[in-house]
């Protein structure tokens, strides 16, 4: 009767401990990634992000958002920026999603910022979080963390008992600029 009452306290304290990982990791995880960018550690904030999903979730998405805007400006010079856009893809966020171009949408302070490698002001791509950003579970394995009151944000997925950005949803007010 003891080992049953033993086994019954060790699963409850188990299921205790899944849930307070299930609702505290994300928050955890993003705390973590800001203070790495915070403290320009670029190596701690590249260990939260998996570089080959992110790239490829923006090859994905990007293309659609150029075309949507061109339809919105209906003219010819919006299908043409669109065209080009779509097939420079590839190559610009290659290019872009680095381990800096994240640290500045991870750190506190202005939308844009001064790269202290070259001195020059850059706009983080994307979302930027904002003191409090809100968490927006999509299961078990994915959540998205945006800024307060606004849509879109960024996609983390569950790797082992860990979680790692590797999506971008972009607000429809906030699309990437094809001019």
């Amino acid at each position: 009767m003891k080992a049953l009452k033993a086994i019954g306290v060790a699963v409850l304290l188990a299921l205790t401990a899944a849930g307070a990982w299930f609702y505290a990791s994300p928050g955890w995880t993003v705390e973590r990634m800001q203070a790495a960018a915070a403290a320009k550690d670029a190596t701690l904030l590249s260990s939260y992000i998996d570089f080959p999903a992110l790239r490829a979730d923006l090859k994905r998405k990007l293309p659609g958002h150029l075309m949507a805007r061109a339809r919105e400006r209906n003219d010819g010079l919006g299908r043409l920026e669109a065209a080009i856009g779509g097939v420079l893809i590839g190559p610009i966020v290659d290019t872009i999603v680095t381990p800096e171009a994240l640290r500045l949408a991870f750190a506190p302070g202005p939308a844009t910022a001064v790269d202290d490698a070259t001195g020059t002001q850059a706009r983080p791509p994307g979302v930027r979080l904002g003191k409090n950003p809100v968490i927006t579970r999509r299961g078990l394995s994915e959540f998205v963390v945006g800024p307060r009151g606004k849509a879109g944000g960024l996609v983390f997925r569950r790797s082992g008992l860990s979680w790692r950005l590797s999506g971008i949803d972009f607000p429809a007010d906030d699309l990437p600029e094809t001019s």
